[in-house]
C-alpha cells in the first residue's frame, strides 16, 4: 500500500519538523547523524546534540574528517553536545523542553536561523509511557518554537512497545536512507495501549518506504481511525480532489458545530469555505490537485453552522493512487484568537507615529505604515530583506550590541543609530527591541522614533555654546592682557601659571573639561591687581604692611569683577580662593581642607612654584629647586599633599619645565 507521502531528501526538512528514526546498525545511525547536523550548520541553524560520549567522539569526527569545523563551531556554540543525565530529570519532558527553549533564546540572540535537536532517546526513556509523554509533548514545543528534531531510537535494545509509540508519535520517519511523511502518526497524546512485534514494526518501516498500501496497512488505519483519531484534540479532515468530505473527527465537529452526518458527502467549498466568499482557497485547491503538489501547511478561514467565521491553521498530507492524488488529509488547529490578536496589532501599529516592525531570523516579517514612509521603501520591497541592510554601515556592530543588551535584559533604554533611506538620506533613529513569538517562532519586535532633526537641533545647540565658549575665552584673554600691561615683571607669569596648573591637573587625572576650567582662571588669576597702584607692583624695596593689604586684596577685587559675567564655570571663586592655604592661614576668608576648591588648591601651588622661579622687583629668580623645596615643606601644611606630589613627579620625573 502507497503512504501517500513522498520522500524528501535532508534538505528539505523545515521548521516544526519533527523526525523518527529507527536504526539497526551503528553506520546507519552515524550516517544520520552526520548529514543531519551538517545541513543544521550549513544552513546557519544552531545545532544541540544529546548523545552518549561514545556516539558523539565518532559523529563528531566523522565531520571533522569531512573537512567541517567541529572544534570552531563548537566554541562560537553553534554546536552543543549534552548527555542524557542533562535532560532526564524528575519533572520528565519538562527537564528537555526547558532546555530547548533555553536554546531557541541562545539561537535567536547569536542571529541564527533555527534549532534543530538530535536526540538519542533510549538514554532518556524509561519505557512506553515516557515515548508517550516526552514525544507528544516535543510535538508541541516545535510546533510553537519552529525548531526540528531527530530522535533516534536503537531496534536492537528498545522493547516493541517504546518502537510502536516512538513511531505514532512523530509526523515523520528516517528510514535507510530515505525521510518519509509518516502515514502511521497520530497527532494525540491519547494513544492505545497497543504494541507491535518487532517483524510487524519492520512491515511498517517498508510500507513507508515502498510506498505501497497493505492490508495490514488499512487495518491499522481503520484501528486508528476507530480508536485514536476521534479522540485528537486537532480538527481532522479529509477531502477527495473535488473538495467532497470524505471523513472528520469530534474536533472538527467541535470546531464547525456540524455533525458528521450532516457534512457526509457535502462538499468543502460549498458549506465551510463557499466559493463565493473565499474564492481564493478554491482556486488554490484546485490548482494543487491538478499540479499533484499539496502544499505542507497554510492557513484559511472557515464558517461555522452559527455562521461564525474561524481561522484554521493546517497541514496536509496527500494520499495517491497510481500516482495520482486520492484524497487530502489535514489536520487543522484552530487559531482564531492569535488571528483576531495579530489584526489588532496591525490595526494599533497602523496608527502609531512610531515605526513598528517584526524581525524573524534576521528578516522583516511586518512593517507598519511608519517605517515605509520613514524608509522610502514599500512593504512589498520590505518583507523578507534582510533588516540589518537598512542600518548604516559603521552603525551595525553598535546596534547589534546594543540589540543583543536589551533582549537579554541588560539594558533598558532605547539607543541610537543613523540609517539609509531608498533615497540614500542619512537619518537618526531611536530603537528598542523585545523578544516575541511570532506565528509560533521567535522573533524581535522593534520600533524606533526618528529623532533626525532633534539630532541636528542638538547640534546646532552645541556649536552654539561653543562660539559662546569661544567668546568668553577672549574676553578672559583681553581681561588678562589688561592686567599684565600695568605690571611689566609679571608680564607671562599667568601664562605659566596656567600652563603649569593644567599639566598637575592632568597628572591627578582630572577629565578634559576641569583642565579647560583651571586654564582660565590660571590665565586671568591676578586679575584683581588691577587695583593695586603700578608703583606699588614695580617697587623694588621692601613693601609696607598698607601697601601688602591692598596687594592682598586683589582674590577678592577679582573675583567681585568675574562674579558680574554670567559664565560657565566657577572661575571667579577659584580665583577668590587661589591664595588660600590648605591649614586655613590664608586669605581672603581663610578657608581650609576640602573647603577650598580643588582647582583653586592646584592655582595655588602652580602660583608659588611660578613666582619663586622668576625675577621679582624685589628680589632675583630663586629657582625652580628652591620653588619645589619650599612647596614639599609645606606639604599638607599650606598645600594640598595630593597636589603637591604630583607636581614633584612633573619635575622630577617628567621633566617637565617652565617656559
Amino acid at each position: 500500500m502507497k503512504t501517500g507521502c513522498s520522500l524528501r531528501e535532508m534538505a528539505d526538512l523545515a521548521p516544526g519538523d519533527h523526525l523518527c528514526c529507527l536504526y539497526d546498525t551503528d553506520e546507519e545511525r552515524h550516517a544520520l547523524l552526520k548529514s543531519f547536523i551538517r545541513e543544521g550548520l550549513e544552513r546557519r541553524e544552531r545545532v544541540l546534540c544529546i548523545l552518549d560520549p561514545n556516539t558523539a567522539h565518532d559523529v563528531l569526527g566523522h565531520l571533522q574528517a569531512d573537512g567541517v569545523d567541529v572544534v570552531g563551531r563548537l566554541e562560537n556554540e553553534q554546536l552543543s553536545l549534552l548527555g542524557a543525565d542533562d535532560v532526564r530529570g524528575a519533572s520528565g519532558p519538562e527537564q528537555l523542553i526547558a532546555i530547548l527553549r533555553a536554546e531557541v533564546q541562545r539561537s535567536l540572540l547569536h542571529g541564527q536561523s533555527a534549532l534543530r535537536v538530535a536526540v538519542e532517546m533510549h538514554g532518556v526513556l524509561r519505557g512506553s509511557q515516557d515515548v508517550i509523554a516526552y514525544e507528544c509533548r516535543l510535538n508541541e514545543f516545535l510546533h510553537e518554537s519552529g525548531c526540528l528534531a531527530l530522535c533516534q531510537y536503537d531496534r536492537r535494545v528498545a522493547e516493541p512497545s517504546v518502537l510502536f509509540h516512538a513511531l505514532v508519535t512523530h509526523p515523520t520517519a528516517v528510514v535507510g536512507a530515505d525521510v518519509c511523511e509518516n502515514l502511521y502518526y497520530l497527532p494525540t497524546t491519547d494513544l492505545p495501549g497497543q504494541n507491535l512485534s518487532p517483524s510487524g514494526l519492520h512491515v511498517w518501516l517498508d510500507n513507508l518506504v515502498a510506498r505501497n498500501r497493505t492490508e495490514e496497512a488499512l487495518l491499522l488505519a481503520k484501528y486508528f481511525s476507530d480508536n485514536v483519531i476521534e479522540t485528537a484534540n486537532v480538527m481532522i479532515v479529509s477531502l477527495d480532489p473535488l473538495g467532497n468530505i470524505l471523513a472528520l473527527n469530534e474536533a472538527a465537529e467541535r470546531v464547525t458545530g456540524y455533525a458528521k452526518e450532516e457534512l457526509a458527502g457535502q462538499n468543502w467549498f460549498d458549506v465551510m469555505a463557499p466559493r463565493a466568499r473565499y474564492p481564493g482557497l478554491w482556486e488554490s485547491f484546485s490548482a494543487a490537485m491538478a499540479e499533484g503538489l499539496v502544499p505542507k501547511t497554510c492557513e484559511g478561514r472557515i464558517v461555522t453552522k452559527t455562521g461564525e467565521e474561524r481561522c484554521i491553521s493546517w497541514r496536509h498530507c496527500e494520499l495517491r493512487e497510481q500516482d495520482r492524488i486520492s484524497r487530502v488529509v489535514s489536520f487543522g488547529v484552530d487559531v482564531t484568537q492569535r488571528k483576531q490578536a495579530e489584526d489588532l496589532f496591525e490595526t494599533l501599529s497602523g496608527s502609531s507615529p512610531t515605526s513598528i516592525y517584526i524581525i524573524q531570523a534576521g528578516k522583516f516579517q511586518f512593517v507598519n505604515p511608519q517605517l515605509q514612509k520613514h524608509s522610502g521603501y514599500s512593504e512589498e520591497e520590505l518583507l523578507n530583506t534582510i533588516a540589518r541592510d537598512l542600518v548604516l554601515a559603521e552603525d551595525r556592530a553598535a546596534v547589534r550590541r546594543n540589540a543583543r543588551s536589551m533582549l537579554m535584559g541588560e539594558r533598558s533604554s532605547p539607543y541610537e543609530c543613523r540609517v539609509v533611506t531608498k533615497a540614500g538620506e542619512v537619518r537618526w533613529i531611536m530603537e528598542t527591541v523585545a523578544p516575541i513569538s511570532y506565528r509560533g517562532r521567535p522573533a524581535v519586535l522593534a520600533n524606533s522614533l526618528d529623532i533626525t532633526e532633534h539630532k541636528r537641533a542638538q547640534e546646532q545647540l552645541k556649536e552654539s555654546y561653543e562660539r559662546l565658549q569661544q567668546t568668553i575665552e577672549k574676553t578672559i584673554h583681553a581681561m588678562a592682557l589688561t592686567a599684565e600691561l600695568r605690571d611689566p615683571y609679571t608680564a607671562g607669569h599667568q601664562r605659566r601659571v596656567a600652563e603649569l596648573a593644567c599639566a598637575i591637573a592632568r597628572e591627578l587625572g582630572l577629565p578634559e573639561e576641569r583642565l579647560r576650567v583651571i586654564r582660565l582662571a590660571g590665565i586671568i588669576h591676578d586679575l584683581g591687581k588691577i587695583n593695586v597702584p603700578a608703583e606699588i607692583l614695580s617697587k623694588p624695596g621692601r613693601i609696607s604692611d598698607i601697601e601688602f593689604s591692598l596687594i592682598k586684596a586683589h582674590p577678592q577685587v577679582g573675583h567681585d569683577i568675574l562674579k558680574t559675567i554670567e559664565l560657565p564655570w566657577p572661575i571667579a571663586k577659584i580665583v577668590l580662593q587661589h591664595h588660600e592655604a590648605f591649614d586655613g592661614s590664608g586669605y581672603p576668608a581663610g578657608l581650609a581642607g576640602e573647603d577650598i576648591l580643588l582647582e583653586a588648591r592646584i592655582l595655588g601651588v602652580a602660583d608659588v612654584i611660578e613666582a619663586m622661579s622668576s625675577h621679582r622687583p624685589y628680589r632675583p629668580a630663586l629657582g625652580v629647586e628652591r620653588a619645589l623645596e619650599e612647596v614639599s615643606q609645606n606639604r599638607n601644611v599650606l598645600f594640598d599633599r595630593a597636589v603637591v606630589d604630583a607636581c614633584m613627579e612633573l619635575f622630577t620625573r617628567k621633566g617637565f619645565r617652565l617656559e
